[in-house]
């Protein structure tokens, strides 16, 4: 029996995390981190919404995304002087950040792109150009807040909760349960559901395989920051079912069945996704075998 199971060897981060991050309780470490993550973003989006409640949706979804760079520096520096991170620990290292990041654009990007391709064959979607609606200023903004955004909760999930329990647990259950913690706080959600969870779980591991194998929270944070900029900005897709606006290159709209398109939450609440999230895992798994980080 032992001969069939799976071993992921530590790679550099976890590695180095090993011998310089302190162990905690690991529920209260993802309370804090929690809470250092969203109490500001909650505090300042509540006070908007006392104090002017005039603000738009558009408005209050750029503030949301600008507020994760406050939330990565407040992560940042907590992991860094309380848990004992250094910046190679969180899969910052010097070096080929630019190749990474941009590596991890086209597959963020490529992927979202792959999956919405395949709905408008089965003609599951909809789409209609909308370019000349577009505020250039506005466009810019979203695509730098995704960018925070992404970095923020790849610093958190990934470089953070990851790294911590691969480290002083193992390497497997560390890529469960970061991916397990990111689906579970899409669950307030507008439209979430069996598939959105299930889908979110899938892009989790994805998130984390390709942080795993590449060493690079900028190749992870790329990932995400585009496969949602992609969804919001260049094709019009509601984003995990909150986040929408008609600041986008296209406009896309289901026509099929919800467990197809994934309805009110999303292409990412759709069967495409599940079946594409297996099939990138299944691509990164063999990644890692012929890498030398798993074997069995």
């Amino acid at each position: 029996m032992s001969k069939n199971r799976i071993s992921f060897r530590a790679n550099g981060p976890i590695s180095l995390s090993r011998k310089l991050v302190k162990e905690e309780n690991p529920f209260l470490l993802i309370i804090k981190l929690l809470s250092i993550s969203y109490l500001p973003q909650l505090l300042v989006v509540l006070s908007l919404n006392i104090f002017n409640k005039n603000i738009d949706a558009e408005n209050l979804t750029l503030i949301s995304l600008y507020m994760t760079s406050i939330s990565s520096l407040l992560i940042f520096l907590y992991a860094r002087k309380s848990l004992g991170f250094s910046k190679k620990a969180l899969g910052l290292r010097a070096g080929k950040n630019f190749k990474n990041y941009l590596l991890g654009l086209i597959l963020g990007g490529g992927l979202l792109s792959l999956s919405l391709i395949i709905g408008l064959i089965f003609d599951i979607y909809d789409i209609r150009i909308n370019i000349g609606s577009i505020n250039p200023l506005i466009f810019l903004a979203f695509l730098i807040g995704w960018i925070f955004q992404g970095f923020h909760e790849e610093l958190m999930v990934r470089g953070i909760l990851m790294t911590y329990f691969a480290s002083h647990r193992s390497v497997g259950l560390g890529l469960l349960v970061n991916s397990l913690i990111f689906s579970t706080l899409h669950l307030g959600n507008t439209s979430f559901g069996l598939i959105a969870c299930i889908n979110i779980f899938l892009l989790g591991l994805i998130f984390s395989f390709i942080y795993y194998l590449g060493e690079s929270l900028y190749l992870a944070g790329a990932a995400h920051s585009f496969w949602n900029f992609f969804q919001a900005n260049i094709f019009g897709i509601r984003v995990s079912g909150i986040v929408y606006n008609k600041n986008s290159i296209f406009i896309t709209e289901s026509r099929g069945q919800d467990i197809l398109s994934g309805g009110a939450f999303g292409i990412e609440g759709s069967l495409i996704v599940t079946i594409l999230g297996l099939l990138a895992l299944l691509s990164l798994y063999k990644l890692g075998k012929d890498k030398g980080f798993i074997s069995k």
